[in-house]
């Protein structure tokens, strides 16, 4: 574990397993406790191992259709049986973390609300996702919540893997990972 303590609350690591490797992602309750804790929900409950993949890449200069362009692997839960409502937004303006190569952060919808089930990982560094950036039209950027602290190389390898055009958004088209990378499991590690 990370040696950074912030107002008392140490950071906590989870292993996600992947066919691929093992990436270890560092988590940070002190700065973004709402999107922590709706991360950790998902794995206490199973829904990460039993639902999760990494289905989504979106890559510079190749496939992405946003202004600035993007590096980033996007996972989650998909396909929930139950319901996932919004929760706050944290933006990076609030939490000071930053969206930088390996940042974990949460998937967005309407302003003031993330998503919860869905995450993506930083490639490289992506500043116009942090609050003020450009990447969204409302300012507020995304919700940096951890980062990978270990099996970067594994994020970068499932990044590359082929995509597919096939997608029933036609923003996603051509994002897809085809075919997604399941997690294997994903659990409190350290």
């Amino acid at each position: 574990m990370s040696s950074s303590v912030s107002a008392g609350i140490l950071p906590i690591e989870v292993l996600l397993e992947t066919s691929f490797g093992s990436i270890a992602i560092e988590l940070y309750p002190d700065k973004a406790p709402a999107s922590v804790a709706r991360f950790l929900s998902l794995v206490e409950d199973g829904s990460f191992a039993q639902y999760g993949t990494f289905y989504r890449s979106v890559r510079k200069n190749e496939n992405d259709k946003g202004i600035p362009s993007i590096d980033v692997l996007q996972g989650g839960v998909r396909e929930c049986p139950r319901p996932l409502t919004g929760i706050r937004h944290e933006p990076t303006s609030e939490t000071g973390l930053r969206h930088v190569d390996g940042a974990v952060s949460l998937a967005r919808g309407a302003v003031g609300t993330a998503t919860g089930g869905a995450f993506f990982i930083c490639i490289g560094d992506q500043e116009c996702l942090d609050a003020g950036g450009s990447r969204h039209e409302d300012k507020q950027g995304f919700a940096v919540f951890g980062k990978v602290v270990q099996g970067m190389q594994i994020v970068r390898t499932i990044h590359q893997m082929k995509t597919s055009g096939v997608s029933a958004d036609p923003r996603l088209a051509g994002q897809m990972v085809d075919p997604p990378v399941r997690f294997v499991s994903l659990t409190l590690w350290k």
